[in-house]
């Protein structure tokens, strides 16, 4: 069946058979269900690690959750979800969205948030990278991480961006 036909079925509150919900919504809109599986799994990391996660009620903020340590540290973190390619994890610092008029990408305005979460279901590991390590935000479109033990010679190590602490941690001169 295409994708219109599970639409309407969808629609009329009749999931089409032999499909579940979620791999309903996967199809239709696969990177959505990235993004919540990148969600859940910071979620998960950071409260293992005893933090506590905010989650916004608004959708459009430039955060997806606002996390605080024991301490009384509050950082606005954005989570993004990125597959490993060829030894490395290419974090893109923009963000895309979609309208009546096609699809948009924008750079982020590092100064609206914090830090960004980055899950990679290769690695299964979340990687913290604080803004302040973006040196040149207005220049810089992606960071890219390498993983370790592949020799792959441009980047950061991955391994420097396992600590969640580094969220929290500001720039000082």
């Amino acid at each position: 069946p295409s994708s219109i036909e599970f639409r309407k079925r969808w629609a009329i509150g009749n999931p089409p058979p032999r499909w579940s919900s979620f791999t309903y919504i996967w199809m239709a809109h696969p990177t959505k269900g990235k993004g919540d599986i990148g969600l859940a799994m910071v979620i998960a990391d950071l409260t293992k690690k005893g933090h506590s996660v905010c989650l916004p009620l608004a959708e459009h903020l430039p955060f997806d959750m606002v996390v605080a340590s024991d301490d009384g540290g509050i950082s606005r973190v954005q989570v993004k979800y990125r597959t490993a390619q060829d030894g490395a994890v290419v974090v893109k610092l923009t963000s895309g969205y979609a309208n009546s008029k096609g699809i948009h990408q924008t750079r982020n305005d590092h100064t609206r948030f914090d830090a960004y979460a980055v899950y990679c279901p290769d690695t299964d590991c979340v990687y913290y990278i604080p803004n302040w390590f973006i040196v040149d935000r207005k220049l810089l479109a992606t960071l890219t991480l390498r993983v370790a033990g592949t020799n792959f010679a441009n980047g950061h190590s991955c391994e420097d961006f396992k600590n969640h602490e580094l969220i929290f941690k500001k720039l000082t001169c």
